[in-house]
């Protein structure tokens, strides 16, 4: 038999001991205090064209539009919004209401395509055909696309109410304007253009003589170039008037006007595309004053000179 072999019994190893050194931690240091008022969160920012905010003041303005009767003095509230939902949603539930109604009219065939004409002699004949299934569910994928562009884009509206005041002005109206298109100049945002759409009536009675009426009425595209500082932002805006030659025929405004002139009672339109340059001082944040002068014959006259002075508040 072969003999047993003896396997040696384990030697137990023990690990080296081994020192901690013990690490003092010093608790975080206390932040400053911070003080509960501090006037530079007063200051305003330098804003862009593009930024967000809201405008509402109170308004008096005198206009003058070169005619024999004076000026229109004028009293009353403006609130203006700078890239927000309002004016967004107002466009867009227009143009979505107009979009759908042409499409409507496409598909019950109210409204066909022109596909050709023949003559004959002394007459010709038009051709129509309906629009298709396909060719309707195409406009109404345009009309949702371009509804989801709009609802993507920077869009500000400005509203300017004119109410008589008792001792101040007689006049009454509004204007609505538009703005779907802002171009900015530099990467700051503080130098660009706008395009809007805008129209704006403000009635008076004729001094003198309280059976006639004159208005001031302007359906436009206001054409501006802004510039904004912290402190202080300037805007450059020409308003071609549609009712009135777009400013370039001035002969078209004067026959509106003496057309008014014709009979009793008739109302006096004025029809100027006037060029105004406005500044606005903005001490604090949430604060602001404007002036805006206006030039409405582009004649070296006081006549034609007019201004609307704003306080109001930002948000």
């Amino acid at each position: 038999m072969p003999e047993p072999v003896s396997t040696p019994a384990p030697v137990p190893v023990t690990a080296p001991k081994v020192k901690v050194k013990p690490v003092r931690i010093d608790p975080p240091p206390e932040e400053p205090s911070k003080p509960w008022f501090r006037f530079s969160d007063l200051l305003p920012v330098t804003p862009s064209l593009t930024s967000m905010h809201y405008d509402l003041s109170a308004v008096y303005a005198s206009h003058n539009f070169g005619f024999a009767e004076g000026g229109i003095r004028a009293t009353g509230l403006r609130f203006t919004e700078r890239n927000s939902g309002l004016g967004k949603m107002t466009v867009y539930v227009v143009t979505q209401l107009l979009m759908s109604f042409g499409e409507a009219a496409a598909g019950s065939g109210a409204v066909q395509k022109h596909v050709g004409t023949e003559y004959r002699p002394g007459y010709r004949i038009d051709y129509y055909q309906r629009f298709s299934a396909e060719e309707v569910a195409s406009m109404r994928r345009s009309r949702e696309e371009a509804g989801e562009e709009l609802l993507a884009s920077n869009m500000s509206l400005d509203l300017q109410l004119y109410l008589p005041l008792q001792g101040r002005s007689t006049s009454s109206g509004l204007s609505v304007e538009i703005t779907p298109l802002t171009v900015q100049f530099t990467d700051s945002g503080q130098v660009g253009m706008e395009l809007a759409f805008a129209y704006t009536k403000i009635t008076d009675i004729v001094a003198g003589d309280p059976s006639r009426l004159r208005a001031y009425e302007n359906l436009g595209v206001p054409l501006r170039f802004m510039i904004n500082w912290q402190f202080v932002s300037a805007v450059l805006q020409w308003t071609p008037n549609f009712f009135g030659g777009f400013g370039v025929n001035p002969g078209v405004m004067r026959k509106n006007y003496e057309k008014g002139l014709e009979g009793e009672g008739k109302t006096l339109f004025y029809n100027n595309s006037p060029l105004s340059l406005a500044l606005s001082l903005h001490p604090l944040r949430n604060v602001f004053v404007r002036g805006t002068g206006y030039w409405t014959q582009y004649a070296f006259t006081t006549s034609s000179l007019g201004f609307q002075l704003e306080a109001g508040i930002r948000l």
